[in-house]
């Protein structure tokens, strides 16, 4: 049986950076959105990936298009951060 996680993690094994890629580190976090708390995630994922305090956000259609999205403009709104729409 092949679950989300595995095939994720799948591709994720197949990529490899690019020999003349210069920029910035990149880190792939897999989560289960269906079961891990979002809240959780996305005040994790601003803590350890923010500094300052404005943030750049595109939304397409400026609508929110599911429960992530609405939880990180949730959160973004609720810490204080100013957004940037793109």
């Amino acid at each position: 049986m092949i679950t989300n996680q595995s095939f994720a993690e799948t591709l994720l094994d197949g990529l490899q950076k690019p020999e003349d890629y210069n920029g910035p580190e990149i880190e792939v976090i897999l989560k289960e959105s269906k079961c891990d708390n979002l809240r959780e995630i996305v005040d994790s994922l601003l803590k350890d990936n923010v500094t300052g305090s404005k943030i750049g956000m595109f939304q397409k259609n400026e609508e929110e298009d599911g429960e992530l999205s609405a939880t990180v403009i949730e959160r973004v709104n609720s810490l204080g951060y100013k957004v940037n729409e793109m």
